[in-house]
């Protein structure tokens, strides 16, 4: 899942009657990528779990965990797996580490 982190900014402006006036805004300094592991993790789930509920294979989900290449399709039952688990949406992109082939 990437998240989004903030910084608090402190705009000192000067309005039209030359009070100064401090304007507090957010913004973005970085996206934070997380790990299939640790999503698997957080599901409170086992990599055996993942596997049986997505009719993959053990050796499947540990070398998708361990970065090695994965087809697009194996990558996408797991993700609406641990999207349903978790309750919100996980797109590939967020998921730091994975190495999917295009077949």
């Amino acid at each position: 899942m990437r998240l989004d982190a903030f910084r608090c900014v402190y705009i000192f402006m000067i309005d039209k009657l030359q009070t100064p006036v401090l304007i507090l805004t957010k913004m973005a300094t970085r996206n934070v990528f997380m790990r299939l592991d640790r999503l698997i993790e957080e599901a409170l789930m086992t990599q055996k779990e993942v596997a049986d509920e997505t009719r993959l294979s053990p050796g499947t989900i540990s070398r998708m965990v361990n970065g090695h290449p994965t087809s697009r399709l194996s990558v996408r039952k797991v993700l609406s797996l641990l999207s349903q688990k978790l309750g919100r949406r996980i797109e590939i992109e967020d998921v730091e580490g994975l190495n999917i082939t295009d077949d």
